[in-house]
C-alpha cells in the first residue's frame, strides 16, 4: 500500500509540473530611432524633449511585440531619458541615449546620439 501512494506522488508531481512555462521571445536585434526623425543623432535646443522609439526583432526579422527596452543616458547632466524613451535636454552637451533588451541568451543593445545646442540669439 505505500508502494502504491508514493508511485502515485511523482505522477501527481509531474502533472502540477507538465504545463509549458510562457515562452520568452528571442531578441536579436535592437534598433532604436527618434520619434518623426531619421538619422541616428537627435539636436536639440535646451528644454526640449524628443521621443525614443525601440524596435526589437527576432533573428528571423520578425517584429517583436511587448518587449521591455530599458534606457539610460550616458551624460543625464546634458540629456536625460525617462522609461518610457522620453529625452529630455538640460544643458548644451551631447550623450548617447542607449537602449537595452534582454534575450534569453544575452542583452541585446543599441544608441542613439543626442546633442543640445545653446539656441542663438538674433544678431545684432
Amino acid at each position: 500500500m505505500t508502494v502504491r501512494c508514493l508511485s502515485v506522488l511523482p505522477l501527481m508531481f509531474l502533472a502540477a509540473c507538465g504545463k509549458d512555462p510562457v515562452p520568452v521571445p528571442e531578441v536579436s536585434q535592437l534598433a532604436l530611432h527618434f520619434s518623426g526623425m531619421t538619422g541616428r543623432v537627435g539636436v536639440m535646443a535646451v528644454g526640449d524633449q524628443l521621443r525614443v522609439v525601440a524596435e526589437a526583432r527576432d533573428s528571423a526579422g520578425q517584429l517583436l511585440s511587448n518587449i521591455e527596452v530599458h534606457f539610460v543616458s550616458t551624460a543625464p547632466q546634458f540629456a536625460d531619458v525617462a522609461t518610457d524613451g522620453i529625452v529630455s535636454s538640460k544643458a548644451a552637451g551631447s550623450a548617447f541615449i542607449v537602449g537595452t533588451a534582454e534575450g534569453r541568451a544575452a542583452a541585446v543593445r543599441d544608441s542613439l546620439l543626442v546633442t543640445v545646442a545653446v539656441p542663438v540669439s538674433g544678431r545684432p
